[in-house]
């Protein structure tokens, strides 16, 4: 019980770190750890600086993964939070805006607004 509460506090503070705008998106992407193991992934939504997938697999907090994103190519990421079939990562370099927008728009999604 406590160690739920502790991922929940920790859910809630990648959620109010967030700084950047983010879409929601569905899509299957691979991602490779340090040790070249691949993870198949589910993104849900995307931002500048980071995403939010689902996952099958157990990934650590700080781990730093390699995600193969469709027009855009691959992301050096790290996992920032991890929990229930989840994860959040951070990108090492953002993705430039203009690159951002021109992959959602190849991905037929928009940016979200508000907080959902």
């Amino acid at each position: 019980m406590f160690h739920a509460a502790i991922q929940r506090a920790q859910n809630q503070v990648a959620v109010e770190r967030r700084a950047s705008e983010r879409a929601n998106v569905h899509l299957r992407c691979v991602a490779i750890d340090a040790f070249a193991a691949e993870e198949r992934l589910t993104v849900l939504n995307i931002s500048t600086r980071g995403l939010l997938a689902s996952v099958d697999g157990k990934f650590m907090i700080g781990a730093a993964i390699n995600i193969a994103l469709p027009n855009l190519g691959n992301m050096q990421s790290r996992i920032i939070w991890s929990g229930n079939g989840m994860i959040g990562c951070e990108f090492d370099e953002p993705i430039e805006e203009s690159q951002f927008f021109a992959f959602l728009a190849a991905n037929d999604s928009q940016p979200s607004t508000g907080s959902d």
